[in-house]
């Protein structure tokens, strides 16, 4: 029996609702079961509502195409989510959504080639590069933050330079590159379309990846792997702060356009359904804690120092026999690389760096004006509180949530006047979090003319 558990929070912190299964392009990699169910919208106005009760930190609004409920209706959906949780859509950007409300905090949009040969060859629909290009472009006209969605497979890993470098020219905001794993139609299609990288294709494009980034034509730290990866598949995943975990069944969780909740969207193992359950119940069944507790975890994972924190890349995996496995490319291809780097791992010359940890706090000026973001919230769940923010999430304590509840009641502040608030805590605290929301944009300094 594995020692190690997984920890979790009474409630997922991300969750994708899966809109729809119907899509107006044929990726062959696509990982939805099917394209053809009739969107049922009394059923998921009944999801929407269930979900937005629950307070989840941040709410994804996926496919299918999202796109193909309207503009007007998924408007309806914002408004409602965006009360308590930050809100993105993830499209194709085949269809650009004239008027979306400014209350999204993200809006994704796929592109998986340079130009349209090396797009259009993935979802078989001609015209549909240009129509994601122009998404793209317009929804930076209108000011929104914008997402590429990269899947890096064996079919375009020599290009993802390319690509990246392409999505920088359209005006994107960040970049986010999902390695390509087995699941619902894509998995009948692995093998007749190569879709899954080898280790060593996979760290080609890492390598391209690595250099686009270096570049700086945007923030380095915009650039970054969207999926978990394998910590030991190449250590520059540990040199260039480009380790990606996934919080499956912890953190994140997914839930079909039927109200079924699973781990993720790869995984076919239903945990409950929102619309009969509340979400805490189902966050702690017998079910979801024999995944996390981690004892269908096969070596070399098993034996990993990182285990916790790595836990064994991508765990779903439809072409396999069982509910969750390790990584295929642990499984499949566990080369010399690999293993050498298992070894460093577990004799601690591999150690994970975070985000987080690249702030370095500073003084603030007691009497410079700040003013809280308008995507910053702060959820609670019986004993536990969340900070959320546009692009993230993070549980924080019962101090921390006090403070920041002032600060949202105010519409301007000052350090002095937080610390004269807080009078009986000390200041030094409330000046780290103070410079922890301004390093996470959930406050910002007041610019004078």
């Amino acid at each position: 029996m594995n020692e190690r558990k997984l920890q979790s929070n009474n409630k997922p912190e991300l969750l994708q609702i899966e809109l729809t299964y119907n899509c107006n392009l044929n990726c062959v990699f696509c990982y939805n079961p099917n394209r053809n169910k009739k969107i049922d919208f009394q059923k998921l106005d009944k999801i929407i509502d269930r979900i937005s009760s629950f307070n989840i930190p941040q709410v994804y609004l996926i496919g299918g195409e999202p796109s193909l409920l309207g503009t007007e209706k998924l408007n309806e959906y914002i408004e409602k989510l965006s009360i308590n949780s930050s809100v993105t859509i993830v499209t194709n950007g085949f269809i650009t959504l004239k008027g979306i409300s400014n209350k999204l905090a993200n809006i994704a949009v796929s592109l998986h080639g340079y130009d349209a040969k090396t797009h259009e060859r993935f979802n078989g629909v001609e015209g549909s590069y240009e129509h994601a290009i122009k998404s793209i472009q317009y929804y930076k006209s209108r000011g929104l933050n914008v997402r590429a969605v990269v899947v890096l497979s064996a079919m375009n890993y020599n290009i993802i330079g390319k690509i990246l470098l392409r999505c920088i020219e359209a005006g994107v905001d960040e970049i986010f590159i999902d390695r390509y794993e087995d699941g619902g139609i894509g998995a009948s299609n692995s093998n007749k379309f190569d879709l899954k990288p080898t280790n060593n294709q996979f760290r080609e494009g890492l390598t391209q990846i690595i250099e686009v980034r270096n570049m700086e034509l945007i923030n380095k730290e915009k650039i970054g792997f969207g999926t978990a990866i394998p910590f030991c598949v190449d250590e520059r995943l540990f040199s260039e702060s480009l380790l990606s975990s996934c919080g499956a069944g912890t953190d994140f969780c997914a839930v079909t356009p039927d109200g079924n909740l699973r781990i993720c969207n790869q995984s076919k193992v239903v945990m409950g359904n929102i619309l009969d359950e509340n979400i805490e119940d189902i966050w702690r069944t017998q079910a979801i804690q024999e995944y996390r507790d981690l004892n269908w975890v096969d070596s070399p994972c098993k034996e990993c120092r990182l285990l916790s924190e790595c836990i064994g890349g991508c765990r779903v995996d439809e072409n396999c026999n069982k509910n969750f496995v390790i990584d295929y490319a642990i499984r499949d291809d566990n080369d010399e690389i690999m293993r050498k780097n298992q070894e460093n791992i577990n004799q601690g010359k591999l150690n994970p760096t975070y985000f987080i940890e690249n702030f370095s706090p500073k003084k603030i000026n007691d009497n410079d004006k700040y003013f809280v973001d308008r995507f910053t919230h702060i959820n609670r769940t019986e004993n536990q509180y969340f900070l959320v923010t546009q692009f993230s999430s993070a549980r924080i304590g019962r101090i921390e949530y006090q403070v920041i509840e002032q600060l949202i009641n105010r519409k301007e502040f000052s350090f002095r006047e937080i610390c004269e608030c807080f009078f009986e805590y000390e200041e030094e605290g409330i000046e780290n979090l103070f410079n922890q929301l301004l390093f996470l944009n959930a406050i910002r300094k007041v610019e004078n003319d």
